[in-house]
């Protein structure tokens, strides 16, 4: 982006990624004695297919050629061929993004207008190229300026440039009055913001009919189903760097999570944001951009880099979790998709209660078998809000054991449940709750898996909670009938 640095400012991961390429070459004289022309091992792979083709035969891919005609492929070359098809499979999911903020001055035919430009980054979440449709998760602050006042600070326009036609002056440029002037990206019209949450600096974008997204071959990037990243994990992130065009950078998570407190607008009001920290190089413009794993999964999207005195510290950016983020975009999704409404806000069901983590039970342990580092937190209540629906059901001192979130199977006790309240709880599991996509129960370890977990509740789900309470597990069951359990977040 192009907006004003702050103690810690926004732009995510780029710098161009050199990747070893292993090369066979093959000369030969011609018949005039002159050099032939040199063949790369890649010439001689695309010919092996062409003839395989011609047999009807099935392609093979690169390393499956190397083996089978070189008889060899070095566990050097596995390494370098994965990552470079990971890497390339990347790009083709990613997007850079252009937002105009239009500012009008003067009044009748003394009025005129000019446009701030700003340029972020963009994962592709789900795509449906039959009819040229596609949801995209970036920044907020992409698309979100508080100095314009228009629009509740969202930009009017959005372009959106694939790989391959990302290049500022060859597929986009500038008018004198600052206006895009669009040649290859995906137009306007077709583009709109679908949900905006700076609590979370996540917005998720809605492609609508573009032709662009018809004729090309992107495809979507898949969410990693792990719960956490560990610290030493090979990362890479695809960005726009200084209207540069997409590219690359790699690196490894260097913290699992931590704290980042940003300034969000002029007026310095600052908002927080659980992160995690990896070491991959950072540009200005590549704000939204995803963070992928080696296996080419999402695990994170990349917001922020430090900078000190106004300098950048060096091997410090940062990223917002992918299993927070693809709970906030699936949020917006199901709400556009059932209103067909955007929402400038996050939806967020609350149980009630403010929890707390035990200093003196709190540990890291190393798994000898995963080659892991595993951090264990105990959380515990320490308030139950007044009207909420933990109100009797739960009690300071509970220990917060593990959740699950589902439908219930219809066989409610009504004489454990208390009359004004949705809540209630009983000492052993009879698997009252059944039916749902959120059914799997999952450990509370850290001080924000339940509070996190609580963006996926929708009305009508239930959140079984299990707690030990002086050493004696119960099972509690929280219905969110109503929406007055649910609250919004900016």
């Amino acid at each position: 982006m192009t907006k004003k640095l702050k103690k810690i400012f926004a732009a995510v991961i780029a710098a161009a990624l050199c990747l070893c390429t292993v090369f066979l070459a093959a000369c030969s004289d011609g018949e005039d004695g002159k050099d032939g022309k040199d063949l790369d091992i890649y010439d001689v792979y695309a010919a092996v297919n062409e003839a395989r083709a011609e047999e009807g035969l099935e392609e093979l891919t690169f390393l499956e050629f190397v083996e089978e005609y070189f008889g060899y492929v070095s566990d050097q070359a596995v390494a370098s061929a994965d990552k470079t098809a990971v890497i390339n499979h990347s790009l083709m999911c990613s997007v850079a993004i252009y937002t105009q903020f239009k500012m009008s001055s003067g009044y009748g035919i003394w009025s005129s207008s000019t446009y701030s430009t700003y340029t972020g980054s963009g994962v592709i979440i789900d795509v449906d190229k039959e009819a040229g449709d596609a949801y995209i998760v970036t920044n907020a602050h992409v698309v979100y300026d508080s100095e314009y006042t228009s629009n509740d600070g969202i930009c009017q326009e959005i372009y959106v440039y694939l790989y391959g036609s990302d290049v500022l002056y060859t597929d986009l440029t500038t008018d004198s009055d600052g206006s895009i002037i669009n040649y290859s990206g995906i137009d306007k019209s077709c583009v709109q913001v679908i949900g905006v949450s700076l609590s979370y600096d996540i917005a998720v974008l809605k492609v609508t009919g573009s032709d662009i997204i018809k004729k090309s071959s992107v495809e979507a990037a898949k969410f990693s189903s792990d719960t956490q990243v560990y610290v030493g994990e090979e990362v890479y992130a695809i960005g726009n760097p200084s209207f540069e065009g997409l590219s690359a950078s790699e690196g490894i998570v260097s913290r699992d999570t931590e704290i980042l407190y940003v300034d969000v607008d002029d007026d310095n009001t600052e908002e927080s944001f659980r992160v995690f920290r990896i070491t991959a190089a950072i540009n200005a413009g590549n704000s939204g951009g995803a963070v992928f794993n080696s296996s080419g999964e999402i695990i994170g999207i990349a917001n922020a880099t430090a900078l000190t005195d106004d300098n950048l510290v060096q091997g410090m950016c940062y990223a917002l979790p992918a299993n927070n983020v693809r709970r906030i975009a699936q949020s917006f999704i199901d709400n556009y998709e059932q209103n067909n409404t955007s929402y400038h806000y996050l939806k967020k069901a609350l149980i009630g209660v403010t929890t707390g983590v035990e200093a003196e039970s709190t540990y890291a342990e190393y798994n000898a078998t995963t080659g892991r580092t595993d951090i264990y937190e105990t959380v515990t209540v320490k308030s139950v809000s007044s009207g909420s629906l933990a109100l009797g059901v739960l009690k300071e001192g509970d220990v917060l054991v593990s959740y699950a979130i589902g439908q219930m199977n219809g066989d409610t006790p009504s004489a454990a449940q208390s009359e004004r309240y949705s809540g209630f709880y009983i000492p052993t599991n009879t698997n009252y709750l059944t039916d749902s996509r959120y059914c799997d129960t999952t450990a509370i370890t850290r001080s924000y898996t339940l509070t996190e977990a609580m963006i996926s509740v929708r009305q009508g789900d239930t959140v079984e909670l299990v707690i030990d309470r002086d050493g004696t597990t119960y099972y509690m069951y929280f219905t969110y009938s109503s929406s007055d359990y649910f609250t919004q977040y900016a």
